[in-house]
């Protein structure tokens, strides 16, 4: 026979060790514990965006507001935008060169004497200068004209621009072509206005807007000479 005493014994440690096993409502209290934890954390971060201005949208929207909505997306770029079309290049001549309207100074230049005349108490030498280049080129206005004696000391002095109407005007000239001007001098004798040697042995030029001298030797009486501009034969 058993003892009613030890089976109520031995039933209360079995009930005991099945408590230690599994805890009557372990499940619940998990749940409860996970819920707990969620406000936790969401309560911290709720305290922590207020503490720095950001402004929180809670869960199921404001009641007055309504709930917040997305920020609205940008437009994609439109697929047909096109680049602005570059500009014409600028047309070449036959040269391979950008068309220019620019025509030089003549500078590769011959003087020769052309022939005289004389007025009275005058003379009239005329000079051309030809283009000796390979480059279409202009002159304009009056070339430097002095004369120079045996030892290239100047004689009297520069001739002195004649003015003339109408103004100076720009010539141009091909390679091969010419322009001509004219020299004067008084031979009145004596002449006050020319004391001193009066006789030279070379004309030196300088045509308008060069540096470089140009020669005609010859015989020549020199008294206030006188020059005009360049222009066409």
């Amino acid at each position: 026979m058993s003892d009613p005493r030890l089976d109520h014994h031995f039933d209360r440690m079995r009930h005991e060790a099945a408590a230690m096993v599994r805890p009557p409502g372990l499940d619940g209290a998990r749940r409860t514990a996970r819920r707990r934890r969620a406000a936790l954390v969401g309560a911290s971060a709720m305290l922590a965006a207020v503490a720095i201005g950001v402004p929180v949208a809670i869960a199921g929207g404001d009641r007055e507001t309504g709930p917040a909505e997305p920020a609205p997306t940008p437009p994609a770029p439109s697929a047909t935008a096109t680049a602005p079309a570059p500009s014409a290049p600028p047309t070449p001549t036959a040269s391979g060169h950008a068309t220019s309207t620019t025509v030089p100074t003549c500078t590769d230049l011959a003087v020769s004497y052309v022939g005289s005349e004389g007025t009275a108490g005058t003379s009239y030498a005329t000079y051309r200068l030809r283009n000796t280049g390979q480059l279409t080129c202009d002159l304009t206005g009056y070339p430097g004209v002095s004369y120079l004696d045996g030892a290239g000391r100047e004689v009297q002095r520069d001739a002195v621009r004649e003015t003339v109407s109408p103004a100076p005007r720009t010539v141009t000239l091909r390679p091969g072509a010419e322009v001509r001007f004219e020299v004067s001098n008084s031979t009145v004798v004596p002449n006050a206005a020319c004391p001193g040697n009066r006789s030279a042995v070379t004309l030196r030029v300088y045509p308008p807007d060069n540096t470089r001298a140009l020669f005609v030797p010859g015989s020549y009486e020199v008294c206030s000479p006188r020059v005009r501009p360049v222009h066409a034969p």
